[in-house]
């Protein structure tokens, strides 16, 4: 099968975090790859999604971690719309916590 791979780079206006990393990446440009896979169908061209990366690059070291996309699209519209007054009964506010709970079980995640 053959793979197909975009690259494309994402700007930040403010900090932002995914799942997985262990605290706030900061406001800036990220280069995002993601990788399909052909399927082999007969009458058109057909692909599947196998993964998307964000490659973070700080102090001269450069990572790759892999993250879901539909999370990548959250973080996004995240970062557009006007800043919201955080407090610990509004839905942000929890969701915060959920990740914080997560992650804390699990003791890993990215830098």
């Amino acid at each position: 099968m053959r793979t197909r791979r975009h690259t494309r780079t994402i700007t930040f206006c403010r900090p932002f975090i995914l799942d997985g990393f262990n605290k706030m990446q900061p406001a800036g440009s990220y280069v995002v790859e993601t990788e399909e896979e052909e399927l082999g169908t007969a009458s058109f061209p057909a692909y599947r999604h196998m993964a998307t990366t964000i490659i973070i690059s700080r102090l001269g070291k450069t990572e790759y971690f892999r993250i879901d996309p539909g999370e990548l699209d959250e973080a996004i519209l995240r970062d557009s719309a006007p800043p919201v007054r955080q407090d610990n009964l509004s839905v942000p506010a929890w969701r915060g916590m959920d990740w914080v709970r997560r992650n804390r079980a699990r003791g890993t995640g990215a830098q």
